[in-house]
């Protein structure tokens, strides 16, 4: 819960990430995008549910957001990568209708 308050140290989220690209030398322009604004947006937001990967702002880069930008096998390591970022959704709805009221 303190994490989605407060956001995460982009460094750090930065590190996590930096192992994935390098397993994936090839990733495209798009595909190099796409985990940029995730790591943004998780630092932002101290996580991110499964839901918000086929939602605004990740359904700009395609219309099905993250399996529209990777195959499913890469999408699954991204699914991976993220598991340590991911918020329960309803605690997400909880915590964004908190601050919705305000």
């Amino acid at each position: 819960l303190l994490k989605t308050l407060v956001g995460l140290d982009n460094q750090a989220i930065s590190r996590h990430f930096s192992q994935f690209t390098k397993n994936h030398p090839n990733l495209s322009a798009l595909q190099v995008r796409f985990l940029d604004l995730l790591q943004s947006f998780i630092a932002k937001h101290g996580g991110i549910t499964k839901a918000q990967l086929f939602e605004e702002p990740f359904s700009t880069f395609h219309l099905h957001g993250i399996d529209g930008i990777f195959d499913p096998k890469s999408a699954d390591e991204v699914f991976e990568l993220l598991t340590p970022y991911f918020i329960d959704e309803q605690l997400n709805q909880r915590i964004s209708g908190a601050f919705s009221n305000e």
